[in-house]
């Protein structure tokens, strides 16, 4: 992550604790050496966060110091609550925790009154598309611009071992489908993943992974985030 995420996960971490945390357990969370930490709170402090403690003491944020109150509309907040409830349904474990965390950080610093419409909306996500094997490995080899291997079955039942370069992933009511850059068909092609019998992760593939999802976007015409 940038130094800039990090700060921001260290205010969060710090939030989480009511007593002062010593600066070994906050350097181990956030991966990065006791050293580090104290720049970082150094840098907190500058920016006019209220730490208080030292090293052998543990820091602690006070009360006094929180993030401006986040301004939305009613609209925006069913979007937000139904977006993160949708992804909590129907993506990996990983995904869905981050989904959970987003929620609780949003219910933390929005208003009283915005906290009654974000929880309360009466409209919500009666079921999930469902649950996809090795979604993980498919979501960060996207991410990560690396091949995979799968061993596939088509509509007519037939089995294939294909290597292909995944560039985006589509969820339906009752199927998810990979777009991918196919070896052996030397083209894009779509699989579903309930057809997928095994998976194995590769290397990188040969360009970025933006300028593959580029080239099927403009292939398929589809225009996706």
């Amino acid at each position: 992550m940038s130094r800039a995420e990090r700060l921001l996960e260290l205010l969060q971490l710090l939030r989480e604790y009511r007593y002062a945390v010593t600066a070994e357990v906050l350097a181990s969370k956030l991966n990065i050496s006791v050293r580090s930490l104290y720049r970082d709170i150094s840098s907190l402090r500058a920016q006019g966060a209220m730490i208080e403690g030292g090293p052998g003491v543990g820091y602690r944020l006070t009360e006094s110091y929180t993030l401006p109150p986040l301004s939305f509309d009613d609209d925006e907040l069913l979007a937000i609550s139904l977006g993160l409830k949708w992804i909590e349904m129907n993506t990996d474990k990983a995904l869905a925790h981050s989904a959970k965390r987003v929620f609780a950080k949003i219910n933390a610093i929005i208003p009283s009154h915005s906290k009654i419409k974000f929880n309360h909306h009466g409209i919500t996500i009666l079921q999930g598309s469902g649950d996809f094997p090795n979604l993980f490995e498919i979501r960060k080899s996207i991410q990560k611009g690396l091949k995979l291997e799968i061993m596939y079955i088509d509509g007519q039942a037939q089995l294939s071992c294909r290597v292909i370069w995944p560039c985006a992933l589509g969820f339906f009511d009752e199927s998810a489908v990979i777009a991918a850059w196919c070896e052996l068909r030397q083209g894009f092609r779509h699989f579903r993943l309930d057809r997928i019998q095994s998976l194995k992760v590769l290397e990188a593939f040969a360009i970025p992974p933006h300028q593959l999802l580029k080239q099927w976007q403009t292939e398929s015409k589809i225009d996706c985030l």
